[in-house]
């Protein structure tokens, strides 16, 4: 399985800004800054524009930051799911 990619990763390798992804999805650049900071998650038609944008799946995508997934990975060792 593929390693996860950050909304901030694929704009970064697609070298544009929040701005720029935001009009191309006619969305608010405040919207992706939250969905890449993992503050808001975008809706399921939203994440499906963004994968295809990129050419990825929409399973590929971490819709939460780093810091996040560090801090459930440090704190949910031995929970039970």
């Amino acid at each position: 399985m593929e390693k996860l990619k950050t909304l901030a990763e694929l704009r970064a390798e697609k070298n544009i800004s929040q701005r720029e992804l935001a009009e191309r999805l006619h969305t608010s650049s405040g919207s992706i800054g939250m969905y890449e900071c993992g503050k808001r998650t975008p809706p399921l038609n939203k994440a499906i524009e963004i994968a295809k944008f990129f050419g990825i799946p929409v399973e590929q995508i971490s819709f939460s930051s780093v810091e996040n997934e560090q801090h459930l990975e440090k704190h949910s060792k031995g929970a039970v799911i």
